[in-house]
């Protein structure tokens, strides 16, 4: 799948190559709607936005979704925390978590306040503090994993 042009110009193109297949990887892709963990309708990737649960999805529509979703989330993030431009692990492993967890959670949290306030490895070391969920075997590998990659490259 071509990456989408909204999603590039919001993060750039290193950042949304790795974070595409990053959260469909971590999300799966569902055709059929089902309830999450949390009782919420979700369909696609993680989508949880305008779902009928009587409603098949298509690869392609999925794919479409993904994306708009996928960009949305990048672009709330860019737009709450501008100071990640340039930062293209952090971004994906901040977007990953704003995807997992909703922007404006992540965007009033004490973990984008440390990168605010420019301590972007302590901000990166919290990821694996978002771990409500943790229950679930997924929720504990996704959350170390994206706290490596956004500790890459760090001085």
């Amino acid at each position: 799948m071509r990456l989408p042009i909204r999603l590039v110009a919001a993060i750039g193109l290193s950042a949304a190559a790795i974070l595409m297949p990053t959260i469909q990887g971590h999300e799966g892709t569902k055709l059929v709607p089902y309830k999450d963990p949390v009782g919420k309708w979700t369909d696609c990737s993680g989508n949880t936005l305008n779902v009928d649960p009587g409603r098949v999805r298509t690869p392609e529509e999925c794919a479409a979704i993904d994306a708009e979703a996928i960009a949305r989330h990048a672009e709330g993030v860019l737009h709450c925390l501008p100071q990640l431009a340039g930062h293209d692990k952090q971004i994906v492993a901040f977007v990953d978590l704003a995807y997992n967890v909703g922007v404006a959670k992540f965007c009033g949290s004490e973990t984008a306040g440390l990168i605010r306030a420019g301590k972007m490895r302590e901000a990166c070391e919290a990821i694996t503090t978002w771990c409500k969920e943790c229950y679930l075997p997924g929720i504990r590998k996704r959350r170390d994993e994206m706290r490596a990659l956004c500790l890459e490259g760090l001085e």
